[in-house]
């Protein structure tokens, strides 16, 4: 009996403690995905402007008409609009 009340507080201890444990994980899992979410964000805002600059590039050197180039551009800037606008 003397050996069962120590066990019972130690089981009692560690059962309201579990709470503790898992938010500060869960905080730390978020907040993880949080970061993934920008950095994926933040590539895809380098891919789109590096697309503009490709377009561009191809537009100067005559690889490009100009209506192709406007609708190019008008499309890439949009995609652009619409991430920028998810911040």
């Amino acid at each position: 009996m003397i050996l069962l009340i120590p066990l019972f507080f130690i089981a009692l201890v560690i059962y309201v403690s579990m709470p503790l444990f898992t938010t500060v994980q869960g905080a730390r899992a978020r907040r993880s995905r949080a970061e993934e979410t920008m950095r994926d964000g933040q590539r895809r805002k380098e891919s789109i402007l590096q697309e503009l600059h490709d377009i561009e590039m191809d537009f100067l050197t005559h690889k490009l008409s100009e209506e192709d180039f406007r609708a190019l551009k008008q499309t890439y800037e949009d995609k652009l609009i619409v991430l920028l606008k998810k911040k």
